[in-house]
């Protein structure tokens, strides 16, 4: 499977990178790399900004500056991260999130609710709770974090 499989227009991609921008500037690392895939996934160049600090933190590793590639990014996961759960999270969050408000938005109009949290984690073989807090930890990624991002929400 493919993963360069976008093709946002050039308008969308200003948006998202310059949400990117904003947020590496404003003390999120893992933005720089969200940059760098947005223009793999859409067969872009990459702005200057975006080579510039790439090759500054890249730098930092080939030179011995810092042991890992993830700390000379600034991204590493922290000690005792329990990947697989967060791999199985990523894995179902968005697909709970959209079931939740597909049964929300329905005819029946469920409420947002713990019996409706129940009846979708029944679906993906989780917990209510666990449904629960997939749906709002994915809720909180779809919230604009940028002047840009509003535009694209």
């Amino acid at each position: 499977m493919t993963e360069r499989t976008r093709g946002y227009d050039q308008e969308t991609l200003d948006l998202l990178l310059g949400a990117c921008k904003e947020g590496y500037y404003s003390g999120d690392n893992l933005a720089l790399l969200r940059a760098i895939a947005t223009c793999a996934m859409n067969d872009c160049a990459m702005p200057d900004w975006i080579a510039t600090e790439y090759l500054k933190q890249y730098r930092k590793f080939v030179q011995f500056k810092e042991k890992e590639l993830g700390s000379a990014f600034g991204v590493a996961h922290p000690k005792n991260t329990h990947i697989k759960a967060l791999r199985k999270k990523r894995e179902k969050w968005g697909y709970v999130y959209w079931r939740v408000k597909e049964l929300h938005e329905s005819p029946s109009k469920y409420p947002i609710d713990e019996e409706l949290f129940a009846k979708v984690g029944a679906e993906f073989y989780i917990s209510g709770s666990t449904a629960r807090d997939y749906y709002y930890d994915f809720e909180k990624q779809l919230k604009p974090t940028s002047k840009n991002m509003q535009k694209l929400l």
